[in-house]
C-alpha cells in the first residue's frame, strides 16, 4: 500500500547541519519525504525529472546539485547506476523501530537493494537499533568482519556519539565534511601511518580493509581490522562522491549545451520544439531538404523518361 504522508521530526529545523543546507537542499530533502514510492527502509528510485517537475522554474540540475548537496551533508545516499536513493535516517525518523510489523518490512526491503553503497549505508543504520533482527539483517547485506558495532559515517540529521579518541574519549565536535578526517586519522594511528597513502594519492587500488595480520580477514575481534575496513569505508565513499560530482557536472554541461543552442536558434521555441518535433538548431536544414527532393525528383523524372523511350524502342 502506498504511503499517504511522510514524518518530519520538529527537531530537524533545530539541527546545524540542516540549518546550514542551502534553501534548495533543504526543499528536496523534504520532497524525498513526500515521495509515495518511499519504502520502509527510506529506499526509493531516482527520479530527479520528476521532481523537478514539482515546481515551476526548477529544473532537474538544480535537483542533482540539490541531491549532491544532502549527500555531501550525509542525509541522502544515491547511486546513479542502480538508480537508488537512501534516506539514511529514514527507520529511525520515521518512527519505524517502534512498529514491529513495519520493520519487518522494512528489513526485508532493505535486503532487497542493488547498490554497494546503500547496503553500506543502511547496514550502519541497522547497527545503530542495538535489535538481533536489524543486526542480522546488517550482516548479511553488509558483512562486519570486526564484529563490533560500525560507525562509518556520521550522522548529521540526529545527535548521536562523536568516535572516540585512543583514549576512550568523544572528539571534538567536528563539521560537516571531515567525518572522512576522522576515519583516516583512527586508521592512520591503528596502522602505523599507512592508511592516508591511498586517499591521499587517490591510487588505483584502494586500501585492504584487513590489518597485515589478517590478509584474508578474520571472525576474531580485532581492531586493527576495524580501522582498515573503515579507512576503505571512507576511500569508497570518498570515490563514490567523486564520480557522483563528475557525473552531475557532464550533466550539468549537457544542460547548459542545450539551453544555449535553444537560445540561439530561431526556428525553435523555448522548450526546443520546431512546430511538434524536436528542433536540431540548424537553419540549413529546410533548403537542404528541397533541394534533396528536387534531386530525388529530377531522378525519378529522368527514370520515368528513359523506361518511356526504352518502351517506344
Amino acid at each position: 500500500m502506498a504511503r499517504s504522508h511522510g514524518r518530519i521530526q520538529f527537531g530537524l529545523f533545530n539541527n546545524r547541519e540542516f540549518r546550514a543546507l542551502s534553501p534548495g537542499a533543504q526543499r528536496t530533502y523534504m520532497v524525498l519525504f513526500g515521495q509515495k514510492d518511499v519504502n520502509n527502509a527510506g529506499v526509493l528510485p531516482l527520479m530527479p525529472s520528476r521532481w523537478a517537475r514539482y515546481c515551476e522554474g526548477l529544473t532537474e540540475a538544480d535537483v542533482w546539485a540539490d541531491l549532491a548537496e544532502l549527500q555531501a551533508a550525509r542525509f541522502i545516499y544515491f547511486d546513479t547506476d542502480s538508480d537508488e536513493l537512501l534516506i539514511r535516517s529514514f527507520i529511525r525518523g520515521d518512527g519505524i523501530e517502534k512498529q514491529p510489523n513495519v520493520l519487518k518490512n522494512a528489513l526485508k526491503c532493505a535486503e532487497l537493494i542493488d547498490s554497494p553503497l546503500l547496503r553500506q549505508v543502511l547496514a550502519a543504520e541497522l547497527r545503530k537499533l542495538r535489535r538481533k533482527d536489524a543486526d542480522a539483517v546488517a550482516d548479511m547485506i553488509e558483512p562486519d568482519p570486526s564484529g563490533r558495532v560500525s560507525e562509518p559515517f556520521p550522522n548529521p540529521s540526529e545527535t548521536l556519539p562523536e568516535p572516540l579518541n585512543p583514549s576512550r574519549t568523544p572528539r571534538e565536535p567536528r563539521g560537516v565534511g571531515e567525518g572522512e578526517e576522522v576515519l583516516l586519522r583512527t586508521a592512520d594511528e591503528e596502522l602505523g601511518g599507512r592508511a592516508r597513502v591511498h586517499t591521499h594519492t587517490r591510487e588505483a587500488q584502494p586500501p585492504t580493509p584487513h590489518c597485515p595480520k589478517h590478509p584474508q580477514g578474520t571472525d576474531a575481534p580485532c581492531r586493527a581490522c576495524g580501522a582498515a575496513r573503515q579507512a576503505r569505508e571512507a576511500w569508497d565513499l570518498t570515490e563514490s562522491r567523486r564520480r557522483i560530482e563528475v557525473q552531475r557536472a557532464e550533466r550539468e554541461k549537457r544542460v547548459e549545451a542545450a539551453k544555449q543552442a535553444i537560445a540561439a536558434c530561431a526556428l525553435c521555441d523555448d522548450e526546443g520544439y520546431a512546430g511538434t518535433t524536436v528542433c536540431d538548431h540548424d537553419p540549413d536544414v529546410a533548403e537542404r531538404n528541397r533541394r534533396g527532393s528536387a534531386l530525388v525528383r529530377a531522378a525519378l523524372a529522368q527514370s520515368s523518361t528513359q523506361n518511356a523511350t526504352e518502351g517506344v524502342d
